[in-house]
C-alpha cells in the first residue's frame, strides 16, 4: 500500500528504512513480487544517512568508521585516558572488563547524538555523583574524536549531522520508515 502510493514509476528510487539488514533481505523479494518495483532499497538508518553524505564526505577525504573499528578506537582511547593519575582503581578496572567497548561506543554515540562533547562533560563533572567517571569519559571522548579526525573517519553521530544538513537530497528519492512492528513474523 504505502509503496504503491509513492509513485507510479517502477524505477523511482525508494529507500525503505529497516531496523536490520536481515529484515531488508527478507523483504526485498516479497515487495518486488507484490509491486514489481525495481528501485527499492532496504537500508538501516546509518546506511541511508551515509548514502546522503557519501559524495560530499568522500570529496573531502572522509569515510565512515568501518564496522567494529570504532569499538577498537574507543577502547584504545579509554585505556589511555584511564592511565591518568587521578583515575580511581575501580574505573581503571572497568575499562578492562568484557563488554566495556560496546557500552562505551553506545555512550559516545548517544553523547554525540545529543551534541554533548568533552567540554560539556568536564563542566558537568563537579556536580555529578561520580565526577571522576565523567572526567574519564571526557578524556576518552576527546581522544576518540582526535583518533577519528586523524584517520579522517566519521562516526555515526557525525554522519547523521551531515545528512540532516544535506537534506533534501536527490541521493535517496522517496523514503519509507519501517518500524519493528510492521512486517509479519
Amino acid at each position: 500500500g504505502t509503496l504503491r502510493r509513492l509513485g507510479t514509476s517502477a524505477s523511482l528510487p525508494i529507500a525503505v528504512v529497516v531496523p536490520s539488514h536481515h529484515l531488508g533481505t527478507w523483504l526485498a523479494p516479497r515487495i518486488f513480487a507484490e509491486t514489481g518495483h525495481l528501485g527499492i532499497s532496504f537500508l538501516p538508518l546509518p546506511d541511508l544517512a551515509w548514502r546522503v553524505v557519501e559524495g560530499r564526505a568522500l570529496a573531502q577525504g572522509l569515510g565512515p568508521v568501518p564496522e567494529n573499528v570504532d569499538v577498537a578506537l574507543g577502547l584504545a582511547s579509554a585505556a589511555g585516558a584511564s592511565q591518568a593519575a587521578e583515575t580511581p582503581g575501580y574505573l581503571k578496572d572497568a575499562v578492562e572488563k568484557a563488554g566495556f567497548g560496546p557500552a562505551l561506543l553506545r555512550t559516545l554515540q548517544d553523547l554525540g547524538g545529543c551534541s554533548l562533547g568533552p567540554e560539556d562533560l568536564e563542566r558537568l563533572a563537579p556536580g555529578s555523583a561520580d565526577a571522576e567517571r565523567l572526567r574519564l569519559l571526557a578524556r576518552t571522548a576527546r581522544d576518540f574524536g582526535a583518533r577519528l579526525e586523524k584517520a579522517r573517519l566519521l562516526d555515526r553521530p557525525s554522519i547523521y549531522r551531515l545528512a540532516v544538513e544535506a537534506l533534501p537530497s536527490r541521493a535517496i528519492g522517496g523514503v519509507v520508515l519501517l518500524g519493528f512492528d510492521d512486517p509479519p513474523p
